[in-house]
C-alpha cells in the first residue's frame, strides 16, 4: 500500500514538472512542431454540460512561415443539440474571427457502469453483487481549426481569448486563461 501511494505522488510530481509546450521535430521532414495541450470544461451554468480538449499545434517547416492548427474534441451528452460546425467563433479581447473547420467528425460513446453494493450472506461473508446499471451516453465531435498566422499574433497581446460554439438555442463560451493563456502566448512565441 505504502509503494503505491509513493508511486502515485511521485507520478503525481512529475506530471506537474512536465512542461505544458512541448517541441518535437520530425526526422525525416525537419519540420518543427510546437505543441501545447489545455483542457477547458463548462463555466456558466446556462452552458450545456461539455468539457474540451485542445491541442493546438504550430508548425514550421524548412524556410517556410509557421502554420497554426488547433485541434479540437468536444464532449457532450446526447440530450443536448448538435453543435453547428458552420457558426463558430475565435474571440480575441473584442475583436470576433470567424472558426473554420479543415476536418470534422462525430462520434457516439457509450460506457456502461455496474452499480454494486456487498451483501451479507448467511455465515456473515459479504459478497459483491450488481445491483444495476447506469448507462452514459456522449457525442463526441472531433475538429480541426486552422488558425492564421495573424490572428496568432494578435493572441500575443490578448487579455482573454474565447471559443464560441452554437448548441442549439444555447451557446459555449470556451475561455481560454490562466495558465492556459499563458501557455498558448509561449508556443505563439517559440
Amino acid at each position: 500500500m505504502k509503494k503505491s501511494l509513493f508511486f502515485a505522488i511521485a507520478l503525481y510530481i512529475l506530471s506537474a514538472c512536465a512542461p505544458a509546450v512541448y517541441t518535437e521535430v520530425d526526422k525525416v521532414t525537419g519540420t518543427r512542431f510546437v505543441k501545447c495541450e489545455m483542457y477547458l470544461t463548462n463555466n456558466d451554468f446556462r452552458e450545456p454540460g461539455y468539457s474540451q480538449k485542445l491541442i493546438v499545434v504550430k508548425e514550421t517547416k524548412r524556410n517556410e512561415e509557421p502554420v497554426f492548427n488547433w485541434y479540437d474534441v468536444l464532449t457532450m451528452s446526447v440530450e443536448n443539440f448538435e453543435v453547428d460546425t458552420k457558426d463558430m467563433y475565435l474571440i480575441v479581447d473584442d475583436e470576433v474571427f470567424p472558426l473554420e473547420n479543415s476536418y470534422e467528425k462525430r462520434l457516439g460513446e457509450r460506457n456502461v457502469n455496474e452499480k454494486k453494493e456487498e451483501v451479507m450472506q448467511a455465515d456473515s461473508s459479504k459478497v459483491s453483487v450488481v445491483t444495476g446499471y447506469d448507462v452514459v451516453q456522449k457525442n463526441v465531435y472531433q475538429m480541426t481549426h486552422p488558425v492564421s498566422a495573424e490572428v496568432m499574433g494578435r493572441i500575443l497581446d490578448a487579455n482573454e481569448v474565447i471559443l464560441r460554439y452554437t448548441v442549439g438555442p444555447r451557446f459555449i463560451n470556451s475561455e481560454i486563461n490562466g495558465k492556459n493563456l499563458v501557455n498558448l502566448k509561449q508556443l505563439i512565441a517559440k
